[in-house]
């Protein structure tokens, strides 16, 4: 790697017109293209996911509506659940989901609806690497 950027670097001094962006020689178009999505990100919430994928694809994220969670309803939603586990049943398989997680998936596909913008099969798709 560092091999390549010596070579680079020569080449850059010695031919620099051919590695300015600001000079046009009739060859190129008006228009420069940057990938600003060089790297790793770290998207912990489907929200942020769903962001960066409509990012990658030109398209504007879908915009969440104001007042869809606040910290005080997270916190009185998690004191409930807490209350509701202790019944003595513990059985993860047949549990539902809790009112909070079901909200978050219908008020994710009334915003998409909304803003007309639902997964296309020609959208690109964030991999998570191990």
């Amino acid at each position: 790697m560092a091999e390549a950027n010596k070579r680079l670097e020569l080449d850059a001094k010695n031919n620099s017109q051919a590695y300015d962006i600001e000079v046009l020689n009739g060859n190129d178009s008006e228009v420069i293209e940057m990938d600003l999505m060089l790297g790793v990100a770290d998207l912990h919430i489907p929200q942020a996911l769903a962001a960066a994928e409509s990012a990658i694809a030109g398209n504007q994220p879908p915009i969440m509506v104001a007042g869809s969670s606040s910290s005080s309803e997270t916190e009185s939603d998690d004191s409930s659940d807490e209350e509701s586990d202790d019944d003595g049943n513990d059985d993860e398989e047949t549990s539902c989901p809790t009112e909070h997680e079901t909200s978050n998936t219908v008020k994710e596909d009334a915003v998409r609806e909304a803003t007309g913008k639902s997964r296309s099969k020609k959208r690109t798709r964030i991999v998570e690497l191990s």
